[in-house]
């Protein structure tokens, strides 16, 4: 058994920093996950082949049952899939049934973009799923508590030659 990982030399912030993220999402997924919200460390202007780092910060509203598989899309404006990364948080290191109620937790993705990706714009997504059951994702709603569906639409990534 071997676990590879891609790294960037991009800095993130350090998995213990538990200040606020640039930007504020204040989502749920469940009822015991909330993405307080994320960084993405160079901006969102990237050119292809570029690897995509987002440092995402959740927040444990109650002990979490089971270990979820965080999910990054970047999608196209017609649907079209255009990267897909699937990791637990932390790779697993931090196990998300570790994670105590009202507990803060930094976890740092990077997504390879397609060397040969067309210039445009396109969503940066993000779902959360039990990886025995990964059609399922876990419902998604904002601070009001309108749902969002499946996922929460994080960033617009703009990619330039």
């Amino acid at each position: 058994l071997a676990r590879a990982i891609l790294f960037d030399l991009t800095s993130a912030p350090p998995a213990t920093a538990t200040a606020w993220p640039e930007q504020i999402m204040n989502v749920t997924y469940g009822d015991t996950i909330q993405l307080v919200g994320y960084d993405i460390p160079g901006g969102t202007i990237r050119a292809p082949g570029d690897v995509l780092p987002v440092s995402l910060l959740w927040h444990a509203l109650d002990t979490v049952p089971q270990n979820y598989t965080v999910a990054l899309f970047v999608m196209a404006e017609d649907g079209t899939l255009i990267a897909q990364q699937d990791a637990f948080p932390a790779y697993n290191f931090e196990p998300m049934t570790t994670w105590r109620a009202d507990s803060l937790h930094r976890d740092n993705h990077g997504l390879q973009l397609p060397s040969d990706l067309a210039p445009g714009t396109y969503e940066l997504w993000a779902a959360l799923y039990h990886w025995q059951t990964p059609d399922e994702r876990l419902p998604v709603t904002d601070a009001t508590g309108a749902e969002l569906g499946s996922y929460a639409v994080l960033a617009t990534i703009t990619i330039q030659p």
